[in-house]
């Protein structure tokens, strides 16, 4: 399907919401993969930790630890949330709480300043916003509500 037939579509009275997922819909980072953003924060880890293990590898095994609670029951909750993730690399890694927040704020000024537009999602949402159906924004993504809307804002997705 390609967009044009997506945007017809748009016109048909029966639908009412029109929803897009915002990562890797409407934006995207120039990385291989999400975790590669971890490799960017080893700097600044690395600066103020003499661990031999790098902060891709304590980040990537602390979202593990909680996304292994939910399989597992012990978090009753369907996703996790950064702060989260950051308790666990002080409680299980040793970081200190001033690192760890210091590294999650970074992490959070990494995601707003990577993001950019995809030029395909952004025209199907500026096209979905010209129908009378609802045009929904949904993420899964474990950052804020704040941080999500400052990535949306500088993309250009401000309403």
């Amino acid at each position: 399907m390609n967009l044009r037939s997506i945007v017809d579509e748009f016109s048909n009275p029966e639908i009412k919401v029109i929803s897009f997922d915002i990562f890797d819909t409407l934006v995207c980072r120039p990385l291989g993969r999400p975790s590669d953003l971890f490799e960017l924060l080893d700097r600044d880890f690395s600066r103020h930790n003499e661990s031999e293990v790098s902060f891709r590898v304590i980040r990537t095994e602390a979202e593990a630890v909680l996304r292994r609670k939910i399989i597992s029951g012990a978090i009753s909750r369907e996703d996790i949330t950064l702060d989260e993730i950051y308790d666990v690399i002080v409680d299980n890694f040793g970081i200190s709480p001033e690192l760890a927040m210091a590294l999650k704020d970074k992490e959070n000024e990494l995601e707003i300043s990577l993001c950019k537009p995809r030029a395909s999602g952004k025209y199907l949402y500026e096209m979905a916003k010209q129908t009378s159906a609802k045009v929904v924004l949904t993420s899964d993504m474990y950052l804020t509500e704040d941080v999500i809307i400052k990535i949306l804002d500088n993309v250009g997705i401000k309403d």
